[in-house]
């Protein structure tokens, strides 16, 4: 934090909460109260505060604010909203979006802002000569604070060609809309570029409005009526997701890239280290990674679960906490069964439900887990029922129902995984609900059951012999 005025209070210019400090710096600015918290990162609230999380508000601002004022201000919770930005000491910025304009814009300091929309080219968060870590004071005069060179002469590398990196960065920074980008942190604005920083809100704003109708997500139509920080809460499980894989995922997003002085970057996609430690381009792979399971909703979402399943499935020969925690890992058993329980998260759900009845239909230890057992739905959706729940619709004996498949008069199926019994490995025995339900509707199941009522009075041993030879002189 930094010390706005002497033995009086301490506040955080990065997002500060006090009252007193936006009249200090307004008053010193001359800038409307409104405008300051523009400038901060409260006003990625909306975003970064999860639909589950407690609100709060920035009290008394909202009574203060002049004409246009900003209707209960959300504020940021520190260490709960705040993990999404950067620290004031671990900038980034555009070299041409400097050289046009000398500040420090808002939307540089999230860890999810890679690149700029403006000039399709990578941020850069060192010094271009003596890659010194830059901070948020440096990028606003425009010089590195360690050898003193101009940061607007650096490189940046060019996206141009990565359309599908571009989009990533596209949908994710028009959650943060309408926020001008043009709007500068409070240590942005006190470098003389007031004047120009106000006239080209109307610009920005316009810029806004542009990239949220061209926003990707608006192609998928169940996601376009979720709000920000949903989409952005759901983004975050999938990052989550990838920060677990291993280098060598094939999944994991690599563009080629090509920057201005033909310099492929060198550092690898995606490292197991520290936020704070890794660059822009590595920040840029990991979310276009992750956007990935958002794209094209919900066919992306279930590519996005297979390619963690595959992964996953390799790296465990054995499952000792079920083949879901197994296969989907930390997508599974801290954001499907956690995070995304709450509702606002209900099309995630949905989602995961058809991704269980597509791909684990004949999976016995998912079908009957108790997770979903306990789903309606999921009950009415899977299609394959076990022995006993086949037994229970027909009105017989679990023994009778494996006659009728011995005779082949029921079909059944094999489960994909198995179970142990006195040393040796058994599937079970499944069978298709469709089928048992249509042995009932046309009273198939009652006369199979005179069957066996004839065959205990006859002394039958062999019942599927008997039950196969009786139907097919019916047939």
């Amino acid at each position: 934090s930094e010390k706005v005025w002497p033995q009086r209070h301490y506040d955080n210019l990065q997002w500060p909460t006090g009252l007193e400090t936006y009249s200090r710096l307004a008053a010193l600015t001359g800038l409307a109260l409104a405008r300051f918290y523009e400038a901060t990162a409260h006003a990625y609230a909306k975003v970064l505060v999860p639909p589950e999380a407690k609100l709060y508000f920035l009290e008394g601002l909202d009574s203060v604010a002049d004409g246009g004022g900003v209707s209960a201000p959300r504020r940021l919770f520190a260490g709960r909203d705040t993990l999404a930005l950067r620290p004031d000491t671990q900038a980034q910025y555009c070299p041409q979006c400097l050289a046009e304009m000398r500040y420090h814009r808002l939307i540089w300091s999230l860890w999810a802002v890679a690149a700029c929309l403006v000039h399709h080219c990578l941020l850069i968060a060192r010094c271009h000569q003596c890659r010194a870590v830059l901070c948020v004071n440096m990028i606003a005069v425009g010089r590195c604070g360690q050898c003193k060179s101009d940061l607007r002469e650096a490189s940046a590398l060019l996206l141009t060609e990565d359309e599908s990196g571009l989009l990533a960065q596209k949908a994710i920074q028009s959650w943060f809309e309408p926020v001008p980008q043009s709007t500068s942190r409070t240590a942005g604005l006190m470098t003389g570029d007031e004047d120009k920083v106000s006239g080209t809100v109307a610009e920005n704003a316009q810029t806004a409005r542009t990239n949220q109708k061209s926003n990707p997500l608006n192609h998928s139509e169940n996601l376009t009526s979720q709000p920000a920080n949903v989409l952005w809460g759901v983004l975050e499980g999938l990052k989550a997701a990838v920060l677990t894989m291993e280098e060598s995922w094939p999944y994991l997003y690599q563009p080629d890239l090509v920057d201005r002085t033909s310099n492929a970057p060198s550092e690898s996609p995606l490292v197991n280290n520290p936020v704070i430690s890794r660059s822009s381009y590595q920040q840029f792979c990991l979310y276009a990674t992750a956007y990935r399971g958002l794209a094209n909703w919900p066919e992306g979402f279930d590519a996005f679960l297979s390619a963690c399943r595959q992964q996953n499935y390799q790296a465990h020969e054995i499952k000792p906490y079920g083949p879901l925690r197994a296969e989907l890992g930390t997508i599974y058993e801290n954001w499907l069964l956690r995070r995304w329980k709450h509702p606002a998260y209900r099309f995630v759900q949905t989602a995961f439900e058809d991704y269980l009845v597509k791909h684990f239909s004949l999976n016995y230890g998912v079908v009957y887990s108790q997770l979903c057992r306990r789903n309606s739905r999921l009950v009415q959706l899977f299609a394959y029922i076990n022995l006993e729940e086949a037994a229970r619709l027909l009105k017989m004996a679990p023994a009778q129902v494996e006659n009728l498949a011995e005779a082949g008069l029921l079909k059944s199926y094999q489960s994909a995984d198995t179970y142990r019994k006195a040393g040796q490995v058994y599937h079970y025995q499944l069978f298709n609900r469709s089928e048992v339900t249509r042995l009932v509707r046309e009273g198939k199941a009652g006369d199979y059951q005179g069957l066996f009522e004839l065959a205990a009075v006859l002394g039958v041993n062999d019942l599927p012999t008997f039950l196969k030879k009786a139907a097919t002189q019916w047939s």
